[in-house]
This record gives structure tokens, sequence and C-alpha cells, in this order.
């Protein structure tokens, strides 16, 4: 058995990302893969792979943080049905092919719907990237845009500052009285 592209590690996960365990060392013509599976599940349950270093989340502190997803675990439910109808030659032959074993493993119900979940979220959470990357994109085409119409403005003023000025000049009373005068 192993975890193909696996990012993570546990005492039965070698550096190959193969299955470990004494139960699979013991393997004989009476194992039940059954019970080899439901074992290491339940293990993995008390004790989850954890991230490899490396690829692990950011995090500020050690302390254990709420999980953000709530991805329900695969059950094993269908697992019973599909082992009782198998004969020891085609468990074994599961066994002994790592590509057809996860294959196996992953047509099981609870399974498929474990990675539908986990596909559909991974595909949320890309489209949410891409919304914030367009979101960074668009306020700043409007701060961008504000600047500009800002600059505008600014120049405008600026403009009707120096007009205003020469209008108070040339309408001065001092100017007015001498254009009386004449």
């Amino acid at each position: 058995m192993q975890v193909i592209n696996a990012q993570v590690a546990h005492e039965h996960i070698d550096d190959d990302f193969r299955i470990v365990h004494k139960l699979l060392d013991d393997w004989n013509e009476n194992s039940s893969l059954l019970t080899v599976v439901k074992k290491i599940h339940e293990e993995f349950e008390k004790d989850p792979p954890k991230l490899k270093k490396g690829t692990t989340p950011q995090s500020s502190s050690k302390k254990q943080q709420k999980p953000l997803l709530n991805i329900k675990k695969p059950e094993l439910k269908d697992l019973d049905e599909k082992l009782k109808n198998m004969s020891g030659e085609e468990i074994n032959s599961i066994l002994d092919d790592d590509v057809f074993f996860q294959d196996f493993f992953m047509n099981l119900e609870g399974v498929k719907e474990y990675w539908a979940s986990l596909a559909s979220l991974i595909y949320n959470m890309k489209k949410a990237n891409e919304n914030l990357k367009a979101k960074a994109e668009l306020d700043k085409l409007i701060e961008n845009e504000i600047e500009e119409e800002y600059n505008n403005h600014k120049e405008m003023y600026e403009f009707l500052k120096i007009k205003e000025k020469e209008i108070l000049e040339k309408f001065s009373p001092e100017n007015i009285i001498e254009a009386l005068d004449k």
C-alpha cells in the first residue's frame, strides 16, 4: 500500500510514502485486508499524519488551531461488501499492485465523497484567490483613476485660483477708482 504524492509524515508512512505496519509485515493467506485497512484507519484517526516540514501552514504560535474546514472523514462502510466477495488470491493481487490498490481504495464510496469534497474545496479556494487577485487589480485601477481625477481637479483649481487673482487685481478698488477718474 502506498500514499501517492503524500506531503505527510507518520510512523506508518515510510520515506517512499508506503504504508508500513506490523499486520502488513506478517501478511499471510489467513490475513484480512479489511482488518488491515480498518486498523490503519483507526490509528490514523487516533494520531493523524502531520504535514511534512516545509509544507506546514504559517502559524504564529504552537497552539492548536481550530480547523478551518469541516470535511467529513471517509467512511469505509462499503469496504466490507467489496471484500466479502473476493478470494484470498484477489486480495493478495490487490496488495501486490500499488496502482490497482490505489484505484480500488479510491473507488470506495466514502473515499470518493471525501475526495469530491476536497476537490470542490480546492476549486473554491482557487476561485477565491482569483477573485482576491482581481479585487486587488480593481482596487489599484480605482486608486489610479481617483488619483488622476484628483490631479485634474487640482490642476483646474490652480488655474481658477490664478484667474481669480487676476480678476481681483483687475477689479481692485484702486483700479476701479482709477478707471472712473479717467
